[in-house]
């Protein structure tokens, strides 16, 4: 059974078009500095009008991480299968659904 799904891109797989709607946006100034642990994340989660017009959109996650050559920034996706493909979280997604999963998540 599928349902919910994590995917993380590096940096060099994706592209920020609009840093304003993630909260705070590391991407523009006032630029944060980083927490004890050396990471800062910023979200943009799905609005609340969105929500109520019918449309589903992914939770996303930018995590920039202090390591020894700089800095890493990566793109974390949460999404639930069943809500991208059928609109809601009761049906359950058998593995044959995989190929049209894919299609949607790409489109």
């Amino acid at each position: 059974m599928l349902d919910s799904i994590k995917l993380t891109l590096d940096r060099a797989y994706f592209e920020v078009l609009l840093p304003e709607r993630f909260n705070p946006s590391e991407l523009k100034p006032p630029y944060y500095s980083l927490r004890s642990r050396g990471n800062f994340t910023c979200v943009q989660n799905p609005v609340k009008s969105d929500l109520q017009a019918g449309r589903y959109f992914p939770r996303l996650t930018l995590i920039k991480q202090q390591i020894a050559a700089g800095f890493r920034l990566t793109l974390r996706i949460e999404f639930s299968a069943p809500k991208l493909l059928l609109a809601n979280n009761l049906d359950e997604l058998e593995s044959s659904c995989s190929p049209k999963l894919i299609a949607q998540a790409g489109a």
